[in-house]
């Protein structure tokens, strides 16, 4: 019998449980399931929509992680319930929410583990890996059920500090002993079932939940070897986040170089029969282009041929934002936004990331250098994380509970100067009428110039979906809001806009 079907062969004889690695299932209460979190949540990493799109600004992390529910310990039968009644705890004050739940666990019982991971789906529960926590087998499995409900769906965050490793399921002896044909039988159908539910995992959603290299990975497996994601290259490929990444690297051509590589040629460790693994240790010809918006950067490093072109959008010799491009005749915004860890070779092993910092890299020429921080680059962040977090919310905030973010006055639309309880009265009325609501900001649509007194006028344009249960209604709109900063946070003092574009469903 092929060696990979001796690791499944074996999910359950006479009544042996099924398990994933080298934790077995035993009856203890199972791990330990606690809310830390119930008011705060992290919106900001929960909006992105995979490894390859930046989370607002691909120069620089965006920050902590939120965790909500804190699961620790061996999975066991009745962990599901126990991850219910944390949810419930949350829920019923946050009935939108979009929670994370943050894992530390060796392991344990499998089919557990398969229903945790498609509740995660089907409830919309992010997950993450802590530093200094580690996630193996059925724990990793639930790590990749990691889901938002809109834009992508994918939401799982990986520090470089923790660790999630996959083990292939295994009953130890299996080669060594006879059994009769029909445990045998029972043996095999139960493995195949196993490894069917698997593959299922988010079945109904276009994205690949459980890729199949992970799945050929995972059969390879011993009990006793494990699979981990412990270098940028799987992360990129297994479609993980990352985060807790210190001091991450600075643009330049090697490392808009690296991106290259990482983004269209599968961020392989090595590349051909040589084992090579740093396409991108002398990159060669590199044709610099200027552009309207900055630089534009094409590479031909390719491990099977072709070019690879980045855009650099600069102002006054500082470094914007940066983008891997679809086609060389393509504008900026027909670009893909990479997320910040797509800098590094992919065989950066992410251990090296989370303490020291990344090896130097050359910088741009002087025409492109990036300033490392400006005053300039810190308004713009926090103006967009407002906008897209605060204000929008994805279409889920209700600002009856964040009416904080409008001044005691505001000026609203046509209506003139309105108190801040009766611009909340009016947003109660619209979300009776839409209960189903979501928002998003269009990228790279923000503009802002200075308003009346000491405010500043933000305009963007968003698209949009919202439904009362019979009708669905979408399109796109522009908003225009006045902002002013008080006790370092800012607050509406305007608001107007209008829909551009509608179209009923």
């Amino acid at each position: 019998m092929h060696s990979a079907l001796l690791h499944v062969v074996a999910f359950m004889i006479a009544g042996i449980a099924l398990c994933l690695g080298g934790i077995a299932a035993s009856p203890a209460r199972g791990a330990e399931v606690r809310v830390v979190e119930a008011d705060r949540f992290d919106d900001l990493h929960n909006g992105s929509i995979d490894v390859d799109s930046g989370l607002g600004n691909n120069l620089r992390p965006d920050g902590n992680v939120i965790c909500n529910i804190d699961l620790r310990g061996p999975i066991e039968a009745g962990d599901l319930g126990r991850l219910k009644a944390a949810l419930g705890q949350i829920r019923s004050r946050h009935a939108m929410a979009t929670p994370r739940v943050c894992l530390s666990s060796g392991g344990g019982n499998y089919q557990e583990g398969l229903a945790i991971s498609r509740f995660f789906m089907d409830e919309n529960i992010g997950t993450a890996i802590p530093a200094g926590a580690e996630c193996h087998s059925s724990c990793a499995l639930m790590f990749m059920g990691g889901s938002f409900p809109w834009k992508g769906h994918i939401n799982r965050f990986l520090d470089a500090g923790g660790v999630v490793g996959f083990h292939a399921p295994y009953v130890a002896g299996l080669k060594d002993q006879s059994y009769p044909s029909e445990s045998v039988k029972v043996a095999f159908d139960e493995g195949v079932r196993a490894i069917s539910d698997l593959m299922k995992l988010g079945v109904g959603s276009p994205l690949k939940r459980f890729p199949p290299e992970l799945l050929d990975e995972l059969l390879q497996k011993g009990p006793n070897e494990v699979f981990e994601i412990d270098t940028v290259g799987k992360a990129i490929r297994l479609r993980v986040h990352l985060y807790g990444i210190a001091n991450p690297l600075i643009v330049s051509e090697q490392t808009l170089c690296n991106a290259c590589v990482n983004m269209k040629y599968g961020a392989f460790e090595t590349y051909g029969r040589g084992a090579k693994t740093d396409l991108c240790a002398s990159p060669g010809t590199i044709d610099r282009k200027r552009t309207v918006k900055g630089m534009r950067f094409v590479y031909e490093v390719a491990p099977r041929g072709g070019s690879c072109v980045m855009d650099v959008a600069m102002e006054r010799s500082s470094v914007q934002g940066w983008m891997y491009q679809v086609d060389e005749k393509g504008e900026w915004q027909d670009g893909l936004e990479l997320a910040y860890w797509f800098l590094y070779p992919p065989n950066t092993r992410l251990a090296d990331l989370s303490g020291r910092g990344p090896r130097p890299a050359r910088p741009l020429p002087p025409t492109v250098r990036k300033e490392q921080s400006t005053e300039r680059e810190e308004l713009v962040r926090r103006i967009v994380n407002f906008v897209s977090i605060d204000y929008l919310g994805h279409g889920r905030l209700n600002h009856e509970s964040r009416a904080a973010l409008y001044a005691p006055q505001i000026v609203y639309f046509e209506k003139g100067t309105l108190s801040r309880d009766q611009v909340v009265a009016d947003k109660r009325a619209y979300y009776a009428r839409w209960p189903s609501r979501k928002y998003e900001m269009i990228e790279n649509s923000l503009t802002s110039k200075s308003g009346a007194g000491d405010s500043l006028d933000v305009s963007f344009r968003y698209q949009f979906e919202v439904s009362d249960g019979k009708r669905t209604v979408s399109g796109t709109g522009t908003t225009t809001i006045g902002l002013v900063s008080r006790d370092g946070r800012f607050l509406i003092v305007r608001e107007t806009g209008q829909v551009d574009r509608r179209a009923p469903r």
